[in-house]
């Protein structure tokens, strides 16, 4: 019998996806949680019915709503972020050395207990040493604040129920408050599609509108929400999102992940091409670099690997596993795959037909314990296989 999951977007628009599996229900003292497998979007997170992030393309609002502010204000270091209980947010921003603190507040306990254990890929910087939890009403934490924060990063669910309080001119303006004098707060403004969706952004950036001196809208397309066609609030004190955006730290960023993110995913293998050894799998983390030692042209990591060693983040692999130089270069990859075991499998063997692998080792492949991982707390659940072409 074939599982759906339906969400409607208005009473006569309904987007369903094909599941595999449901891997997660629990009602809260909130919201209902649940975490689905699917064939086409990896695992999807759903509150209360709606879609929250897939694994397929969570990375475009993550990214979205992170580097925008972050090419803008170039000296953000003290950052608070709103809901953002799966972690994506939070693993974007640990990516910037300047980042000092992160403060996450977040009503609800058992959503960053579900993707902890079912979302690594996002919830994989949540102990990072930067980061504070608390699990509290925001509006009653920001109401203590005062001139703290840069940057405020509000990623909320829509403005109806447990959210709605998020939304409303006292929670803007605390916000403001909660700001240095040159701070930027960021937050999801829905879809301006539907128009019941519509009214509510047109309300909320009105309030924000008459709060802060400087106010814009920027969109995304991210395919599993209403309409494809999303929203987000830029409210900042003194920065403007356009003539003061430096987008060069973000270029960085981007093209040390290029190879891993060629695909939307995280951290995972890297394929590239190794001389007579055949097709090299090395561990990448979650920037898109190699695991080992995690330091470009490093000579010990280096030497790790030419010897097939491994570093402190990729010691689970095994003795059976190869670790091949380091390829930091983005040039020089491939092609970088993670995600669940079935993407990676799907996207290795198309990269292994077109780098000529016999049919007979790619066959090897599919009977090898291959899957995508992550290092650090995540790092046990990493696992791979060096492949050999004759």
């Amino acid at each position: 019998m074939e599982m759906w999951f339906s969400e409607f977007h208005t009473p006569d628009v309904k987007h369903s996806i094909r599941v595999n599996k449901q891997l997660y229900s629990k009602q809260s003292d909130y919201q209902r949680i649940d975490i689905f497998e699917t064939p086409e979007f990896g695992r999807v997170l759903t509150l209360d019915g709606n879609v929250m992030l897939t694994e397929r393309d969570e990375f475009i609002y993550d990214e979205m709503i992170v580097h925008v502010p972050m090419a803008v204000h170039r000296e953000a270091k003290d950052i608070l972020v709103i809901g953002a209980g799966d972690g994506g947010v939070v693993r974007e921003l640990t990516r910037y050395d300047r980042v000092e603190r992160i403060d996450l507040v977040e009503m609800d306990p058992q959503v960053v207990e579900a993707c902890r254990a079912y979302l690594p890929g996002n919830a994989c910087r949540m102990d990072d040493r930067r980061v504070h939890i608390y699990f509290e009403n925001a509006l009653k934490f920001i109401r203590r604040c005062e001139e703290e924060y840069d940057l405020i990063i509000v990623d909320s669910s829509d403005p109806f129920g447990p959210s709605e309080g998020l939304f409303t001119r006292e929670f803007y303006g605390s916000c403001f408050n909660a700001l240095k004098e040159d701070g930027i707060m960021v937050n999801q403004q829905g879809s301006p599609f539907y128009a019941e969706d519509a009214n509510a952004m047109q309300r909320s950036h009105k309030r924000i509108a008459s709060t802060f001196p400087i106010s814009r809208v920027y969109q995304a397309h991210i395919p599993t929400f209403a309409a494809g066609y999303w929203l987000f609030g830029f409210a900042s004190k003194k920065y403007h999102p356009i003539d003061d955006l430096d987008a060069a730290e973000h270029h960085v960023l981007q093209s040390q992940r290029h190879a891993n993110h060629a695909l939307g995913l995280e951290a995972g293998l890297l394929v590239h091409p190794s001389g007579p050894a055949g097709v090299g799998l090395a561990v990448l983390d979650d920037d898109g670099l190699p695991a080992l030692d995690h330091l470009s042209g490093d000579p010990l990591a280096r030497q790790q690997a030419n010897s097939g060693e491994v570093g402190p983040a990729a010691d689970s692999l095994g003795t059976d596993a190869a670790i091949l130089e380091p390829v930091i270069e983005p040039e020089r990859a491939r092609l970088g795959v993670g995600g669940t075991h079935h993407h990676f499998q799907r996207c290795l063997q198309g990269i292994l037909q077109a780098l000529g692998v016999p049919d007979a080792a790619r066959q090897l492949v599919n009977g090898a314990p291959i899957v995508a991982g992550l290092h650090g707390p995540h790092r046990d659940s990493i696992s791979s296989r060096m492949v050999h072409s004759s």
